[in-house]
């Protein structure tokens, strides 16, 4: 009976003891659930702070329509709306195209060489005017007729087909130089001019031909 009532107690003591480690165990995971609180989501909180994480996204492939807007970039690039002449030198030496100008075959070619001849004259590079002109005159007379030459607001309104399938452009330009070196029939320090050149094609290369006196008009800046 003595060997009995030791089990018993012996029993009992296991028992509370497991209780007691039970209850310790349900103690622990409350008090870690209030200090690190978790979503019905999982980790996807901690992901969404984080940024998601893997490869990059590839970027999408050109489309047809894509390279024709960059086309259209490359054949417009310094055009000014419908071309207005300007009436005053702003300083501004970059080449503009008209956007009717712009849609000619050879829009990029011509504005490159106005470019280039414009250039020219304003850094006194003889060597490259004369690659730009059909028609060139000896250096000595060139350097002293633009010695102070400065022209800008440079604009191609019109890309034409002349006589004969040969190419002309209307454009307006202002000038500044010394009042005695411009045209006697209009001695002064500023003019704004239009005129028409021709552009001619040897073999692929542009240059720019002669004037036609009866379609250029100047006038003084203001």
């Amino acid at each position: 009976m003595a060997q009995d009532g030791q089990s018993q107690r012996l029993t009992i003591l296991l028992s509370v003891a497991l209780v007691g480690v039970v209850l310790f165990g349900i103690g622990i995971a409350v008090y870690l659930g209030r200090r690190h609180p978790q979503t019905s989501t999982g980790n996807a909180s901690v992901v969404a702070s984080m940024g998601a994480v893997g490869p990059p996204a590839a970027s999408p492939a050109a489309t047809s329509a894509d390279v024709a807007t960059a086309s259209a970039d490359v054949a417009t690039a310094g055009t000014a709306g419908a071309g207005v002449a300007a009436t005053a030198a702003s300083g501004d030496t970059v080449v503009r195209i008209s956007e009717s100008a712009s849609g000619h075959p050879q829009a990029i070619a011509i504005r490159t060489l106005v470019q280039r001849n414009f250039d020219a004259i304003n850094n006194r590079d003889y060597a490259l005017f004369a690659a730009t002109t059909t028609s060139v005159k000896d250096e000595a007379t060139w350097r002293t007729e633009y010695a102070s030459t400065r022209d800008s607001d440079i604009m191609v309104h019109q890309i034409l087909a002349g006589d004969h399938g040969a190419t002309q452009i209307r454009m307006s330009f202002i000038s500044e130089q010394s009042a005695e070196l411009a045209p006697t029939d209009l001695p002064v320090g500023c003019i704004a001019w239009s005129v028409l050149y021709s552009i001619d094609d040897n073999a692929g290369t542009l240059t720019i031909g002669g004037s036609d006196a009866a379609q250029a008009s100047k006038k003084a800046c203001g």
